[in-house]
């Protein structure tokens, strides 16, 4: 069988699984994997727009696939799929990912309203960075209700409400 703390490293630098509340550093040690959260990450970031909806893939068959992939016998990836809790939809788990890739820049998620012109009747969260300045990015969650933008936003966001400057299509912001 082949060492799964190597491979869980492996996946960490390709950041296909992220852990807990925050990264798993690939520099660290994997001796304590089991008492980690391990998430998996079935659709990833695209150049433009990126449009988080649910992947035809379930996270079972993208395990699957890893696994099988890296020595692991048919038998042993069920076993190996069971250890790993799967309490998080995969387009959170993203925008986890993505937050965390930008460093020192501060991840802000502005949710509009479902009047825009591009997304009609669709309720559309845009992830900025700020500090410094502010910059859009072309991240953006779509959803059919205001809960369900808030279902795909990363854990431990503050949500501001709505301040008198924003603009009319603004809803709230989280940080």
């Amino acid at each position: 069988m082949a060492d799964f703390s190597e491979l869980v490293l492996e996946l960490l630098k390709a950041g296909v699984l992220v852990t807990g509340e925050q990264r798993f550093m690939a520099s660290g040690s994997a001796t304590n994997w089991r008492q980690e959260v391990l998430r998996v990450i079935t659709a990833g970031a695209r150049e433009g727009v990126s449009v988080f909806r649910e992947s035809p893939e379930t996270t079972d068959d993208v395990l699957r696939s890893v696994f099988s992939s890296h020595g692991f016998s048919e038998s042993e990836v069920p076993q190996l799929i069971a250890a790993i809790p799967a309490s998080q939809d995969a387009d959170q788990v993203t925008c986890e990912r993505l937050q965390y890739e930008f460093g020192s820049r501060l991840p802000m998620w502005v949710v509009y309203g479902p009047e825009t012109r591009n997304y009609p009747g669709q309720w559309i969260c845009r992830m900025r960075l700020t500090i410094p300045g502010d910059e859009p990015t072309g991240t953006i969650i779509l959803a059919d209700t205001l809960d369900g933008v808030r279902e795909r936003l990363p854990r431990g966001l503050a949500c501001l409400p709505r301040f008198a400057s924003d603009p009319p299509g603004i809803i709230e912001t989280w940080l």
